[in-house]
């Protein structure tokens, strides 16, 4: 009875000692291939002078009655449309017509978009806007024309970031995958001076640490090759008639 309790005990811990082995074996190769591989991230950024602005603003008009406050409405929009067309185009986006609060009659309002590639003139022009009867201007964003050509710029650099990173950290391997995280501009409007457009690019990549190993091409059989096969194999045996 005894010597059957101590035989289960050892069969016991042997198969504890198997699993644990398989458990580190595992670990092992799955650490393997880990750092069979490098992944880091790539950064770069590409500035380039504005030659676009956007900006939006509105426009309120006031009317005894609501046909009236439409109507002055729909000329002051005219009269800013003609005079920005010389500097680039002039979009509506909407208009409501509401009761005026505190007093009788309507108020209209309308809201505007502009677009113009004369940085050099914006002041001016947004004097001329505020003398036509603008309400107010906001949100002024500078951008380039050429966005996507600078942004592909920001992104070739970004790689190239990467490849020298990859390098610095030891990896003699090819490149195996590469996956864009981010590609933004920001503008810098200061209060004087040219007015900028950075573009942020951020990429993730994915290198071999050690150079792939090729398949060795196969040779064409040669004939001498052929007949020694043929000799080593054995005779087939002739089927009879």
């Amino acid at each position: 009875m005894k010597r059957k309790k101590l035989l289960l005990s050892f069969l016991c811990a042997f198969l504890l000692l198997s699993a644990l082995c398989g458990s580190i074996c595992s670990a092992g190769a799955q650490t393997d291939s880990e750092n069979a591989v490098l992944i880091l991230s790539g950064n770069a950024t590409v500035t380039a002078q504005a030659d676009l602005c956007n900006f939006t603003g509105c426009i309120e008009t006031a009317g005894n009655s609501l046909r009236d406050a439409e109507h002055s409405n729909a000329e002051l929009c005219k009269k800013l449309r003609e005079l920005f067309a010389p500097y680039g185009t002039m979009e509506e986006e909407c208009c409501c017509v509401y009761p005026s609060y505190g007093q009788t009659g309507f108020t209209a309002v309308r809201n505007l978009r502009f677009s113009t590639e004369q940085i050099d003139q914006l002041d001016l022009l947004r004097e001329k806007l505020a003398e036509a009867g603008i309400t107010r201007m906001e949100g002024f964003a500078y951008s380039c024309r050429d966005e996507k050509a600078k942004k592909s710029e920001a992104l070739r650099l970004a790689v190239q970031d990467a490849r020298e990173k990859a390098a610095a950290l030891g990896s003699v391997g090819e490149l195996i995958k590469i996956e864009e995280i981010s590609c933004y501009p920001t503008c810098r409007t200061p209060l004087a001076g040219e007015r900028t457009v950075t573009f942020t690019a951020c990429v993730r990549a994915l290198f071999a640490r050690r150079p792939q190993a090729k398949a060795a091409p196969s040779m064409p059989e040669t004939q001498e090759q052929s007949e020694a096969d043929r000799a080593i194999s054995p005779a087939q045996p002739q089927q009879s008639a």
